[in-house]
Formats: C-alpha cells, sequence, structure tokens
C-alpha cells in the first residue's frame, strides 16, 4: 500500500474497514517490514478518530493475530457487536 492512502486512512475523520483480518499483516516497503494495519489503528487510536471494522473473525482470532496491544486498542475504541444467526452463506 503506497504512502498516501496510509496517510489519508490515518488521518480522514471517520474509517471504515471492511472484512478487518483479510488484508495483508505485512508490506514490504524500501525492503524495510512494515505493518500497515497495525500502524494505521495505532495512529487512529492515538488521535481519537473514530472507525468502523467488519469482520468475519470470531473476536478471539483478532486479538491472535494483531497480539494483545492492538486488540486491547480495539477494544477501547470499539463495542464488538456479535451477530449469532445463522449464517446465509452456506445456504
Amino acid at each position: 500500500m503506497d504512502d498516501n492512502a496510509v496517510e489519508e486512512m490515518k488521518s480522514t475523520p471517520i474509517l471504515a474497514i471492511d472484512d478487518f483480518g483479510l488484508e495483508r499483516q505485512q508490506d514490504l516497503q524500501y525492503g524495510n517490514i512494515r505493518e500497515t494495519s497495525t500502524e494505521i489503528i495505532e495512529h487512529r487510536y492515538d488521535k481519537g478518530r473514530l472507525t468502523l471494522f467488519t469482520s468475519n473473525f470470531p473476536i478471539s482470532k483478532i486479538e491472535s493475530r494483531y497480539g494483545k496491544r492492538i486488540f486491547d486498542r480495539m477494544a477501547e475504541m470499539c463495542i464488538f457487536i456479535t451477530f449469532t444467526n445463522k449464517s446465509y452463506r452456506n445456504g
């Protein structure tokens, strides 16, 4: 992901991230590893910016994928709403 897109995601007043958890965890930028999602979440947390997430991942998988530190920030930023209805994708 290019720097301009990352900076726009960091600074926009409201950001909605659909299918959170399916993105690449790491990108290479000039040979350096960059954890773009983590960088965006941390920045938005620090600035108190409204961020909406949708995900098909259970909450426990989000914590194991991103680590306790990021999960704790998300827990402060978000109200977790879990839908327990039957999935319509499975027919």
